[in-house]
């Protein structure tokens, strides 16, 4: 049986983990943080959302420097969004904002661009679809969306991180390894690419999918 953690504990989770989650999520996450930017493809005048931003990790990979290009970041966790605003600042097309993944505050159709790094993982297969339904939701048809999350084990050493996260659910900050593909068809994304890639043992699981 896999343990979820309650969505009534996760901000009290991430406010305590936000001191120390960029040390180790920086050094497993990095290259998949790098493909997902690529994946992503944000041209001149596209609104971005970063559903679930986090520490802002992913804020300095985007092309945060054009002015034509409009990024919104929302988490749930105060704390963690302290520390996103310190990698925007000095960005002014970078607004950040507290905000829960399941009930975006923006109009239909407001974002190009959906990145959702390490966010989906955390929820219940239902609410995983209801959250990719609400992106779809904000996004303009033909919009992109690239989704994160730890990938199910192929290899040895990525099945100790699997044994890891079953034996101490919050080891990830209670992600877990998933495969999006079905909640991303179910909330009516097309698919149309995955990857997979690695860092320090960890792999983690890309897919791309198109807003139609």
């Amino acid at each position: 049986m896999t343990w979820y953690i309650p969505p009534e504990w996760t901000p009290t989770l991430y406010t305590a983990l936000a001191p120390f989650y960029d040390g180790f999520a920086q050094r497993v996450s990095r290259e998949a943080r790098r493909r997902a930017t690529e994946l992503l493809n944000v041209q001149d005048g596209d609104a971005v959302l970063i559903a679930g931003c986090g520490t802002g990790l992913s804020i300095p990979l985007l092309p945060n420097k054009r002015p034509a290009v409009r990024i919104t970041g929302v988490d749930r966790s105060k704390a963690m969004l302290r520390r996103a605003r310190r990698r925007a600042t000095g960005k002014p097309n970078v607004t950040l904002q507290q905000a829960d993944i399941l009930s975006l505050p923006f109009e239909t159709g407001s974002f190009d661009a959906i990145l959702s790094a390490y966010v989906l993982d955390l929820l219940r297969p239902p609410r995983r679809v209801d959250a990719l339904h609400e992106m779809k939701r904000v996004s303009k048809p033909g919009a992109r969306i690239v989704t994160i999350t730890p990938a199910l084990p192929e290899r040895a050493d990525e099945r100790l991180w699997d044994l890891l996260v079953r034996a101490v659910p919050i080891a990830l900050g209670g992600g877990k390894p998933t495969d999006l593909t079905t909640a991303l068809q179910n909330a009516g994304w097309q698919v149309a690419e995955s990857l997979r890639t690695r860092n320090v043992g960890l792999a983690s699981h890309l897919l791309r999918a198109v807003h139609v």
